[in-house]
């Protein structure tokens, strides 16, 4: 694998002073009208299909979709060619519960994974497995998988991704997992200079002594490079694979980054980037939630609650964007290869997330919560030739997605997933508003274009309500508002008619 270069890695970090670039427009200044490609030529037969699918990625961390610093300059770029949608919203804020939604198609109720505690199961039907099966694909993996329970060596486990439908797969751990090996480790042994530690048991150090605020993993005593970080190898493996193929079949990669999730371990030139005074830098929702919360709101702040000031929420803050930059800075790195092997013209690539990052919104961290910072993630759709560059409003989900990547190969989506989007973004419009359904660990939700009901499963009541067009920072409960009952029953009826309730104690 070739390294990252010094230069590279400034460049990289250094287009965050540059400002956001302007959109597309033609020679008199207008806007570029809607069209199916760039090129103006026919779309290809059997595209490839690029699904690049990173971990805990808040939608407003990306320039396009308005953050005010440079924080993801490729994915700026990418969105001149591609149709952002704005408000996508994950079926479950969560790791692995979003991933088997995502494989599947299906809500959480029906795949039966909430939280990290079960494994999902790939006879519930796989698009990718379909892609591979009928459609004829080469099917490749390179990333964080988190489709079930991981132990010793990663490479040990390739059996359980070839039943998701994988003819490939390079699978990562996610950033926390110090303990398991994976073809990143081996890297990073086999890497170590003679006489010095081996930088895997370095990186197994700096995991495990992590705190937001400590040191960059750069610096002593670990002294572990861009190019010895997890999401770097993910990007050079996955561009490897890209670079090398010689397999005739259309190629379907996953390429799932394992960060942004924490720890927030960038390097020091992207931490440096950064300003934590920069008076662009939008503070976090530095209140905690006001009576009355929600039990699973009660849960998860006693777990990732804590006491965040507005200069600790600004430094936090700017760790996290350090971290994104990385990433975006691999995703850039896969995209050259595209080009560079003659594929990104023939190519649907689709950025997409699991879920957000609360990034201390209400005194948390970490995801769970069904706050919007959790909840709502990037969707980036280019489609072969190039799209619109245009940003839509419509809500959209992952069930969209995983109906887009097989309508995309050529197949009938009907039954895996929802809408395919395709159609939409290939005329450069939203698909209109629809109903989210959202889940996990014993609360189930709702979102639509101006509310948010969450229910507790246990319970068997709904426990919060938020306007969201008259309260968007989600301060106000109004779920025991006299004068908000009409709204709270009408999504009621919509959650009962969308799955089974086991419990249902509300009468209105």
């Amino acid at each position: 694998m070739r390294p990252w270069s010094r230069r590279a890695l400034l460049t990289g970090a250094g287009a965050l002073l540059a400002g956001c670039p302007r959109p597309s427009t033609d020679g008199d200044g207008r806007p570029k009208p809607a069209h199916t490609g760039s090129t103006g030529l026919p779309l290809p037969d059997r595209p490839h299909l690029i699904y690049v699918f990173v971990d805990q990625l808040r939608w407003d961390a990306i320039g396009a979709l308005g953050q005010p610093l440079r924080v993801t300059p490729v994915l700026d770029a990418f969105a001149e060619e591609a149709v952002s949608f704005r408000r996508c919203v994950t079926n479950a804020p969560s790791c692995r519960p979003a991933r088997a939604t995502m494989m599947t198609g299906l809500h959480v109720f029906e795949h039966g994974v909430s939280g990290g505690s079960a494994d999902p199961d790939p006879a519930l039907g796989s698009h990718v497995a379909r892609i591979r099966d009928e459609a004829g694909y080469h099917t490749a993996l390179v990333g964080k998988a988190d489709l079930h329970h991981e132990t010793g060596h990663l490479a040990d486990h390739a059996d359980r991704l070839a039943a998701w439908g994988f003819d490939t797969s390079v699978e990562l751990p996610d950033p926390p997992r110090w303990d398991l090996q994976s073809a990143h480790s081996d890297h990073l042994t086999a890497t170590t200079p003679t006489g010095e530690t081996d930088k895997y048991l370095r990186w197994q150090d700096y995991v495990q002594r992590y705190t937001w605020d400590a040191p960059p993993p750069d610096e002593p005593p670990w002294e572990l490079g861009a190019w010895d970080h997890l999401d770097t190898y993910c990007a050079e493996r996955a561009a490897e694979l890209v670079r090398t193929r010689t397999d005739p079949r259309p190629l379907y990669l996953q390429a799932c980054f394992p960060g942004p999730r924490s720890p927030f371990d960038a390097p020091r030139v992207f931490v440096d980037a950064f300003d934590p005074y920069d008076p662009r830098l939008q503070l976090p929702i530095l209140e905690a939630p006001q009576a009355p919360v929600a039990p699973f709101v009660t849960q998860t702040m006693a777990r990732q609650g804590e006491p965040w000031s507005e200069t600790s929420a600004r430094r936090l803050l700017t760790r996290y964007y350090a971290k994104i930059n990385l990433v975006d800075h691999g995703i850039g790195v896969l995209f050259d290869a595209l080009r560079e092997a003659g594929m990104w013209d023939d190519a649907w690539v689709i950025v997409h997330a699991d879920h957000g990052e609360l990034a201390a919104d209400h005194l948390m961290t970490g995801r769970i919560a069904a706050y919007e910072g959790a909840i709502r993630v990037p969707l980036m759709i280019k489609p072969p030739r190039g799209g619109a560059g245009i940003v839509v409003e419509d809500l959209v989900d992952q069930r969209d997605v995983t109906a887009t990547l097989l309508s995309a190969a050529g197949l009938d989506p009907a039954g895996m997933g929802d809408r395919d989007l395709g159609p939409d973004v290939l005329a450069g419009r939203g698909p209109g508003d629809k109903i989210v359904m959202f889940e996990n660990l014993g609360m189930v939700g709702l979102r639509d274009d101006q509310r948010k009901l969450t229910w507790d499963l246990a319970l068997g009541q709904p426990t919060e309500l938020y306007l969201l067009d008259e309260d968007p920072q989600e301060l106000v409960n109004r779920v025991h508002d006299p004068g908000q009952q009409g709204e709270v029953g009408r999504l009621v009826d919509e959650l009962r008619a969308r799955r089974p309730l086991e419990v249902d104690e509300w009468t209105g």
